[in-house]
């Protein structure tokens, strides 16, 4: 290496010791303003991630690349990954970024497009920013003007396809035999159209969701109990409803539950419910989940076949649910039911 280029070299390892800090915090900004956004967009993600680069990895890209002004030619000394679980919402992230920050697309990247129609490999969105006047223009703000960040944006199965390709690739560096490398493609073409297959399943969901909510409100009820007319249900009957807390958590035990019953449709369950009146058992202070609501309706209608039937030791009863049940039962039912069963309430003193 020559005297000048020694010099050059020596001149960006100094700097960059000095502006570190600058872009440690910067990360740590930026971080928290990607995951705060996403939030409020109420967008499903695994992980943001950021990191300021190291001393060594600089130094290595510096004398690797031979850049000569690394200051304006590095792009990527603060990096932030944000993995989503499908397509869709790298494509909803990415937007986000690209209308949050000042983005600059000559530095920008999307790898997929990269790849072309007839090739498969490392997919992500590469998308190079600064936080752009309106936030520089804060004091708070004021030490990071200009200062470049990335964002890459990647699924769950780009991420793994990259960790295996790039960033852990000890067993598949260099030039792999030919029914090898052939393999290593098709397993990434499998794991590309694995991730349109999710993003397709998604978006048939929320189409799904859509119509329940719309034969919900018109009334048309007679739809097989799942998942998403249950929640559908539950938003559209108990909406202005304060007493019944929606936590939306469905599973096969519940549906179980519900179906053992004979609750079949959600037809049903609007019979179940308008017939036993369970509301007026309720207490106008208290918030009652919509599990313990659904549990509630088959109780007071039999509780002896719920428990001799559908039951199953899936949970225990509160002290308050006892004493719900009680206002229609009697305590002396309740007390049967719970010693036949063998039901462990948290408190039985209320027995006594």
């Amino acid at each position: 290496m020559g005297e000048q280029k020694k010099s050059a070299f020596s001149h960006s390892e100094e700097w960059f010791r000095k502006i570190r800090p600058l872009y440690e915090s910067l990360t740590a900004i930026v971080c928290g303003t990607i995951e705060g956004l996403i939030k409020d967009k109420k967008i499903d993600y695994l992980s943001v991630i950021g990191r300021p680069k190291s001393l060594e990895s600089f130094l290595e890209k510096v004398k690797r690349k031979g850049y000569q002004n690394p200051q304006k030619e590095i792009h990527d000394l603060c990096g932030v990954r944000i993995i989503a679980y499908i397509e869709s919402d790298v494509d909803r992230v990415a937007e986000i970024v690209k209308s949050s920050f000042n983005c600059h697309p000559d530095k920008s990247l999307d790898k997929t497009s990269e790849l072309g129609i007839d090739k498969t490999g490392y997919r992500s969105i590469h998308i190079v920013c600064d936080l752009g006047n309106t936030r520089e223009k804060l004091p708070e703000y004021a030490p990071y003007k200009g200062m470049l960040f990335e964002v890459q944006i990647r699924t769950v199965l780009q991420h793994a396809w990259a960790e295996i390709e790039h960033d852990r690739n000890y067993k598949f560096a260099g030039v792999l035999p030919d029914d090898l490398q052939r393999r290593f493609y098709l397993a990434a073409g499998t794991l590309e159209m694995v991730d349109r297959e999710f993003d397709s399943i998604a978006k048939a969901i929320d189409e799904y969701a859509k119509t329940v909510a719309e034969k919900t409100k018109r009334g048309e009820l007679a739809i097989p109990i799942d998942s998403t007319t249950l929640l559908e249900y539950f938003r559209t009957k108990f909406s202005n409803d304060k007493r019944i807390k929606l936590l939306g958590s469905y599973d096969e035990i519940i549906i179980g539950e519900l179906n053992c019953f004979g609750i079949k449709t959600i037809k049903d369950l609007d019979n179940l419910i308008e017939s036993e009146n369970i509301l007026q058992y309720y207490d106008n202070t208290i918030n009652y989940s919509d599990l313990g609501f659904l549990r509630d309706a088959m109780i007071f209608k039999d509780i002896d076949h719920y428990f001799d039937k559908c039951w199953k030791g899936h949970w225990i009863a509160e002290t308050s649910d006892c004493l719900l049940w009680g206002r229609k039962y009697g305590i002396k039912k309740i007390e049967k039911v719970i010693s036949k069963h063998k039901i462990t309430a948290d408190d039985e003193d209320y027995l006594k």
